[in-house]
């Protein structure tokens, strides 16, 4: 989990093991296709799905992350969004595109054939733990890198 990392400023100190998968129809795994910035990269990818849902998540204990948020890039095609809440919370969805916030999910085709910059903003609170979530569209596959 990413606790064992003292700030989180970006996925390239805990994707490799703080990510988990949702579901047994995602595959997640280490790539060099597509780099952003040192080695490797996270790739996510799955076929179609039957309905909306998520199919990677991540746990971090609020305290860690730096004052700034956490950034991390990402590019691919799909239709992606991500959630977000601190201590169970009510969920935020975040529009890939449009970097907009809402309360409500809503999944638009991301293509990205360049590296887009999100960031997550630290959460006000200062204990516990923000949720992450990946989240696709249902009918249509999908595959994107993290970096």
């Amino acid at each position: 989990m990413a606790e064992s990392t003292e700030f989180v400023t970006g996925f390239s100190e805990i994707f490799k093991r703080g990510w988990m998968l949702c579901n047994s129809e995602t595959d997640i795994f280490i790539d060099s296709t597509k780099l952003c910035t040192g080695k490797s990269s996270l790739c996510i990818r799955g076929g179609a799905r039957k309905r909306n849902g998520c199919v990677a998540k991540l746990k971090v204990n609020t305290s860690r992350i730096s004052p700034q948020g956490f950034s991390f890039n990402i590019q691919g095609l799909g239709r992606i969004s991500l959630r977000s809440r601190c201590s169970d919370e009510e969920w935020q969805y975040l529009d890939l595109n449009t970097l907009k916030r809402s309360k409500s999910a809503r999944y638009p085709l991301f293509l990205q054939n360049e590296w887009k910059r999100v960031t997550i903003e630290k959460p006000v609170v200062d204990s516990g733990y923000l949720d992450l979530e990946i989240r696709t569209g249902k009918g249509e596959p999908f595959c994107f890198w993290i970096g």
